[in-house]
């Protein structure tokens, strides 16, 4: 190691600062850390001396952090000057190199490091894990989309109205912050299975919605059965749901990915996304949407517009009338005759709201439905 490298490893500062530390040889190879660094990443001392840089800490194929962060260090090395990189995201693989990689965001300044001729012979590289913050103000964001969307709605002094309205932003906020989906919807759900639509980006997820409804099941009904996110990266291989799956490959979505909408622990609905391709959300894109179901829940934690909920047609309203209908025709449960009335859409090959719309009519009755 070179003197000048050895002099800064050596100082008893270097150990002691509770600010991550790194010596690099010009060579980007590791011949210090302090403690302070193996505590913020999670490793040993064995496992990052005398290492590259980039070999311990490799690149996420999904990510720029490794890109800028060599960037950075050649500037140093190169002019002779620190380099504040300011906030950067750069995700780690997990201690012992196996597994997703570690979504991290730092604050990262590389400063050189000079021989006794002005030289250039190493850089201290300084990073400061700012996750928690970076998540903070990503989530505090994304709040703050969702509601300058519902601006609006939510000055027109209408409980019911900002409980649309805010709806509608939380689904377009998805489709803007989040690459891979290209539409989104937000549903009510009852235990018994009856369903509300509150919104949806345009006619294609409304469809994929009716399409939950219909056959009652999908990721949509998973998530809020089981009160946890019911994701579907690719529909081409989704036992879990195969008539949904085949039904909704027909209609041009690929994958969909479904988040619970949960107060005290009991479900209320989900926030569910299409998307025309398959893949999954990467961690931050899950994170986002976890955020966006949780602004959603909070709207409808408002009394007064869920008071109020009823005096607004809903999407679904023929197929709950038709289910109240059928029920009292048939003296069974609303939910035995949901399920009656699906199973003969199904059977028919027909859109659940057109074969409910005969049942309102009087044109169809509990008798006439298929078993």
């Amino acid at each position: 190691m070179h003197e000048s490298l050895r002099s800064v490893a050596d100082s008893a500062l270097f150990e002691a600062t509770a600010a991550p530390y790194l010596v690099l040889d010009a060579g980007l190879r590791i011949r210090a850390v302090n403690s302070a660094y193996l505590r913020a990443t999670r490793r040993t001392r064995e496992e990052l001396l005398d290492l590259l840089l980039f070999e311990v800490f490799p690149a996420d194929p999904c990510a720029e952090g490794v890109r800028n962060l060599r960037a950075s260090l050649e500037r140093v090395l190169r002019y002779g000057r620190p380099d504040a990189m300011g906030v950067q995201p750069y995700d780690i693989p997990p201690p012992g190199g196996t597994g997703e990689f570690v979504c991290r965001t730092w604050s990262l300044v590389n400063s050189p490091l000079l021989d006794e001729a002005g030289r250039v012979v190493g850089v201290l590289h300084h990073a400061e894990d700012v996750t928690a913050l970076a998540e903070s103000a990503r989530r505090n964001e994304i709040i703050a989309t969702c509601y300058r969307g519902a601006y609006q709605a939510l000055a027109a002094d209408d409980p019911l109205a900002g409980w649309f309205g805010l709806a509608e932003a939380v689904c377009s906020a998805a489709v803007q912050r989040l690459n891979s989906v290209d539409a989104a919807a937000l549903s009510l759900r009852t235990p018994d299975g009856v369903e509300e639509l509150l919104a949806a980006t345009d006619e294609w997820a409304q469809r994929l919605e009716e399409l939950h409804y219909a056959l009652g099941e999908g990721p949509g009904v998973s998530a809020f059965l089981d009160g946890r996110p019911a994701l579907a990266p690719d529909l081409s291989d989704a036992p879990r749901w195969p008539v949904f799956a085949d039904a909704a490959l027909a209609m041009g979505a690929v994958a969909v990915f479904a988040f619970p909408l949960q107060a005290n622990g009991a479900p209320l609905g989900t926030v569910r996304l299409y998307s025309r391709g398959p893949g999954l959300l990467d961690g931050q894109q899950s994170a986002d949407a976890a955020v966006l179901a949780q602004v959603a829940t909070a709207s409808l934690l408002d009394e007064g517009a869920a008071h109020r909920l009823s005096e607004r047609p809903g999407h679904y309203q023929d197929v709950n009338l038709a289910a109240g209908m059928l029920a009292a025709q048939g003296g069974v449960g609303v939910a035995e005759a949901l399920s009656r009335l699906r199973a003969h859409a199904f059977g028919q090959d027909r859109r659940l709201l057109a074969v409910a719309a005969e049942v309102v009519a009087g044109r169809l009755r509990f008798a006439d439905l298929s078993d």
